[in-house]
């Protein structure tokens, strides 16, 4: 019988809370100080196999903008043409071999793919692949052998006697034969799959061999949530293990990658995992600085903290508790209390673990097929004032679609974040000291498709990533103290002394009294992120009144440097 994740007894203790006065922000030392990362895709980017190109002609760019790591698709052969990359049929075939009607994959050839990352490692940026381990579709050929049905809502009741069934579960890898491994799956590999072929019936079919079960170590959900869709891989058994380990090595090696993001995780035994992320970083020169960052998404700090336990602490997850405090701001408006928007987050009880993200696409493959509706979202409750300055804030368009990729138009994780708030969620996360902040293709670039989204907030989320590659460093003085405005100072350090001043408005237009050093006394600051015109002047005390528009994001900064780095032209000056 499985024994669920979250019944098991914490090994360890939870780091203790880290100072904010620290130099290193995250766990793992090849994060820069700094760092931010994209995941550059969304889930309806163009079927043209050029994305990897895309990707080669931006690496300059969004080094420019302050990027230090890409998270990529997976890189690996899908189960069709078209395949997004999570229905994952071949992990040896990289865009090389002419499987599934298609040499490349959705978004290009291995060669077009390892140009890009070239261009990435050229321009100092980290390139992490998706690495979805828990499930294989698309097999060759189906195979007879006994299984049982189990309840959707709970696999660990049995709905049927045992049978024989017809599944999908015969993987042979024709196009590439025994080129870079020469092992193939059989149902022996699995412990579910969910169609039986013989009668056409769908379902949840549990395999049945000896000692074969449920991984015991998984989300409790559904009873044991280790069966999430197509043929579920059978991380138990030792040949499947040591083929995900030797694949492991060699796609690190293959495409010279910093790390992974781990899909889907709650459906994987979480001892395997981390047995899987050792082997890794210590078969590659990576070692200890293998970055892995891991999709758990439950809104549930103990479940996390859970997972991070098996793994020793050295993973990083993605913050989904703060995603949704985003999701209800968003959708509150004025009325929600921006004091507690990091209440019950990841990143303000384990900052050095935390990957902070918006409305990052977090894919979670529940469906085989997802529907493209188009849904709309409420104006922005307060919409600042609209200015002639170079640095234009975002304001929101009535009726202007949400975006995301799970949490995006269409797909599986309803939790929209609202365009109007996305330079509030992401001031939150790229202008603050704590967590190492991912941001979302789609947010900068746009989403394709059917229902095609435009970036409405692009300008303000790209000058907000410049100010934390240039000005948001060091000490860090809150000010979160009203319930709709709230705002922080950032000290600068030895290397970054000039520092920053941050204002959010929620509700009405308002204002913070903060203190930014007395060394700083008479500059003059400007506003380079939510379009306020006026030059204030630094106080004899060091402080200053910052305001900020009702519904909007101001990052202010020394007229100096805002000339010299955000583009800041004396025009601009009230």
């Amino acid at each position: 019988m499985s024994k669920p994740l979250l019944k098991q007894s914490r090994r360890n203790l939870p780091p203790p809370p880290v100072s904010l006065r620290r130099t290193q922000t995250h766990h793992n030392e090849s994060v820069p100080l700094n760092g931010t990362m994209m995941q550059f895709f969304e889930w309806h980017v163009p079927s043209d196999q050029k994305h990897w190109d895309r990707l080669q002609e931006r690496a300059a760019e969004l080094k420019k903008n302050g990027v230090t790591a890409v998270w990529i698709p997976p890189p690996t052969k899908g189960a069709s043409k078209d395949c997004v990359g999570y229905a994952i049929y071949d992990l040896w075939d990289l865009g090389e071999f002419d499987q599934k009607n298609t040499v490349g994959t959705k978004y290009g050839t291995k060669e077009s793919l390892k140009k890009a990352i070239n261009a990435c490692v050229m321009n100092g940026i980290h390139v992490y692949a998706d690495a979805v381990l828990n499930h294989k579709l698309g097999a060759d050929k189906t195979e007879t052998f006994r299984a049982v049905e189990v309840a959707r809502d709970d696999t660990t009741h049995d709905i049927s006697g045992q049978q024989e069934i017809k599944g999908w579960t015969k993987f042979e890898f024709p196009g590439r034969g025994d080129k870079y491994s020469s092992f193939k799956w059989n149902f022996n590999h699995f412990t579910g799959v969910d169609y039986n072929a013989a009668n056409k019936r769908q379902g949840i079919y549990r395999i049945l061999g000896d000692g074969k079960y449920w991984s015991d170590n998984v989300d409790n959900e559904n009873g044991n949530y280790d069966y999430l869709l197509g043929a579920d891989l059978d991380t138990a058994h030792p040949e499947v293990a040591e083929e995900l380990k030797k694949w492991g090595v060699w796609v690190i090696n293959e495409l010279n990658l910093s790390g992974f993001r781990l899909d889907a995780v709650k459906h994987i035994d979480a001892k395997f995992m981390a047995e899987f992320l050792e082997h890794c970083r210590s078969h590659t020169s990576l070692g200890q600085n293998m970055f892995a960052v891991a999709e758990y998404w439950k809104n549930s700090m103990s479940d996390l903290e859970d997972y991070l336990d098996v793994h020793d602490w050295k993973l990083s997850l993605f913050d989904v508790p703060l995603h949704f405090n985003f999701a209800e701001a968003a959708a509150k408006g004025r009325d929600y209390d921006m004091t507690k928007i990091f209440d019950g987050s990841l990143v303000q009880a384990h900052p050095m673990q935390a990957v902070t993200f918006v409305v990052s696409s977090q894919k979670n493959t529940h469906t085989h097929t997802h529907t493209h509706t188009h849904k709309n979202i409420s104006p922005n409750p307060l919409v600042g004032n609209s200015s002639s300055s170079s640095f234009i804030p975002f304001l929101a368009h009535k009726n202007a679609p949400q975006n995301n990729h799970d949490t995006q138009p269409g797909e599986s994780l309803a939790s929209w974040i609202p365009h109007w708030f996305q330079p509030h969620a992401y001031a939150l996360i790229l202008l603050r000291r704590d967590g190492y902040p991912c941001v979302f293709y789609g947010d900068v670039y746009g989403i394709s498709g059917a229902a095609p989204v435009e970036p409405l907030a692009a300008p303000a989320i790209t000058n907000i990533m410049k100010v934390r590659a240039h000005f948001a460093y060091g000490d860090q003085d809150e000010y979160l103290d009203h319930p709709n405005t709230i705002g922080w100072v950032r000290r600068g350090d030895e290397k970054h002394p000039q520092g920053c001043a941050v204002v959010l408005c929620a509700g009405d237009e308002g204002h913070k009294h903060m203190f930014v050093g007395e060394a700083k006394a008479g500059e003059r600051w400007v506003d380079v992120a939510g379009g306020r015109r006026e030059v204030l002047v630094i106080g004899e005390d060091g402080s200053a009144d910052f305001p900020c528009n009702g519904g909007a994001v101001s990052a202010w900064v020394r007229m100096e440097e805002a000339r010299d780095v955000m583009a800041w032209k004396e025009q601009d000056e009230a």
